[in-house]
Parts: C-alpha cells; sequence; structure tokens
C-alpha cells in the first residue's frame, strides 16, 4: 500500500482534497484540491492510496468516556461497551471509534451509522475503496483540530476553540494543551449570515454552546477558559468575525496555518489553506 494519505472533506457543493504523504517522519504536503463531487470518480485516485473521509457531525454520536489506563480490561473493550450502552438499536447498525481527549483517561467515543456511512460511500463513488479497507472515516470536527494540531501556527494558549463555517453547519473543536479535548457542532439554517439578526443569532447561539462546553471541560478537571476563538469558513468576513466578537471578551480571529508546509502550491491555494484544515487532518494517524 502506497504511504499517501488523501483526506475528502464535503463542504457545501464543493470536495476539498489533500494529498499528503510521510517522509521520514515529517509530513508533507503534495496537493490540495477543490472538486465537485460528479468529478472525483473513485477509480480515478490512486489504487493504493490510503482515503480518509469527513463525516459530517450531525451523523456523528458523541459520548465521552472515562477509561482507566492502568485498567485490567482493554481501553478498546471498555470504550466500545460504553457507546454499545448509548444506542438503542443492533450493535451491527453501526461502526465505533474513539479519538484521544486531552487526558489519558478521556476518550471521545464516536458513533457512526452504517447507513450513513454507505450513503456517502457510494455518492462519492468510493465502494471499492470500503471493500480494500482503504478507507476510514472521521468526524469533521475531530479532523479539523488534528489538521490545525498539525499544520497550523504554533499557539502556546492552553486552550483555545476553533469554529469551521462548512456547508450547513459549523464545526467547533476544542484544543486543550495541544490536543483536542471535546468537539460539538452548530447548524446554519435559519441562521442568515449576510444581516444583522442573522449574525446575532449566529453568535449567541455559538456562544451557548461553547459556554456549555466549557462546563463539561470543567468537570474533567480542565478550569481554563478559552485564550482565543478562532474562526475559518467560507461564509468568514470581517461582519461575522465582529458580530462573534462582541459576544465574547477573548481575541475572536481567522485560522491560519504555517505556509511552510504549503511552498509548493500556488497563491490562491495558499489564500484559501485554512479551508482544508479538516482535509489536512483527515491524513493524519
Amino acid at each position: 500500500m502506497s504511504n499517501r494519505r488523501i483526506g475528502i472533506d464535503q463542504r457545501g457543493d464543493s470536495l476539498l482534497i489533500a494529498t499528503t504523504v510521510d517522509e521520514s517522519g515529517r509530513t508533507t504536503v503534495l496537493r490540495l484540491d477543490r472538486l465537485h463531487p460528479s468529478e472525483l470518480n473513485g477509480g480515478a485516485l490512486v489504487p493504493e492510496d490510503s482515503i480518509a473521509l469527513a463525516v459530517p457531525d450531525s451523523q456523528v454520536m458523541v459520548k465521552m468516556v472515562r477509561v482507566n489506563p492502568a485498567g485490567s480490561i482493554s481501553q478498546s473493550d471498555r470504550i466500545r461497551f460504553e457507546l454499545l450502552q448509548s444506542v438503542l438499536e443492533s450493535e451491527d447498525t453501526f461502526n465505533f471509534d474513539s479519538a484521544p481527549a486531552g487526558s489519558a483517561d478521556r476518550r471521545l467515543g464516536l458513533i457512526f451509522r452504517r447507513q450513513h456511512i454507505s450513503e456517502l460511500t457510494d455518492r462519492l463513488g468510493l465502494r471499492a475503496a470500503l471493500r480494500e479497507n482503504r478507507l476510514s472515516f472521521q468526524s469533521r470536527a475531530v479532523a479539523l483540530g488534528k489538521g490545525y494540531l498539525t499544520f497550523g501556527l504554533e499557539q502556546n494558549d492552553p486552550l483555545i476553540v476553533l469554529v469551521d463555517l462548512a456547508g450547513d453547519a459549523a464545526s467547533i473543536c476544542f484544543i486543550y494543551e495541544r490536543k483536542v479535548a471535546d468537539v460539538a457542532s452548530l447548524s446554519l439554517s435559519g441562521h442568515d449570515l449576510s444581516g444583522e439578526p442573522g449574525l446575532r443569532r449566529f453568535a449567541v447561539d455559538l456562544k451557548t454552546i461553547i459556554n456549555y462546553k466549557q462546563s463539561m471541560l470543567l468537570d474533567a478537571g480542565i478550569s481554563v477558559p478559552p485564550a482565543r476563538v478562532l474562526l475559518s469558513g467560507e461564509f468568514l468576513s470581517d461582519t461575522v468575525r465582529d458580530a462573534v466578537q462582541s459576544h465574547f471578551s477573548v481575541e475572536v480571529a481567522g485560522t491560519r496555518l504555517n505556509e511552510g508546509f504549503f511552498g509548493a502550491l500556488d497563491s490562491a491555494t495558499r489564500d484559501s489553506l485554512p479551508l482544508y484544515a479538516a482535509a489536512l487532518g483527515l491524513t493524519v494517524n
């Protein structure tokens, strides 16, 4: 199998695709592409490549799981048991996964409905890759955090919040001490970001979600408030940023990636780098 990895993130009517390769322990970005889904054609991808798809956060159930790293039961078995208690249907209906959540005893349990995975795979013409075990999946919000941690500019703040406005939803990821600590999402349906009432409602809803998640992090022993909120997305503008800033006492700014990873790309692509954070995160193990 190739050591190239491809991350595919659907944003509205477009697919944002990141292709990376691991060379001597360092990840190199080979290319970033934007395609319409009809242009992807699964057969055009190199057969040996590993592919990862972002699953919309609205289609992922998330449960925080506490595990004892030194316990007699394996972490994977313990996490699977906890996630099974969260669903009422047969376990065959779901795929289960987990991701680190800021400390050794916390994991983000992720539950994907297999029907949604199948529909996403078929829509993109990637059923063959799924059959060959070359296709994996990740929550958009988790992929967003992993992309920022690997390819973003170094931040020394203990806790930051990433907010990526993509399509009909915003993915939200909390980064604590350089690790993904929690995730959330906010539907953009009913939020008209072109007018003041819609902007105000979006900012209030975002503040409510962040405050709620902060209380959950406090229960987990993470007591520091966010040092900044970083925004990205096609809908991002100075007006949107100012509306959000008016509801936060900390800095609200645009997300920036480290251009040192992207020197071979043209200037137009480099200008839109923050949009590729989730696609890039999908390529990170």
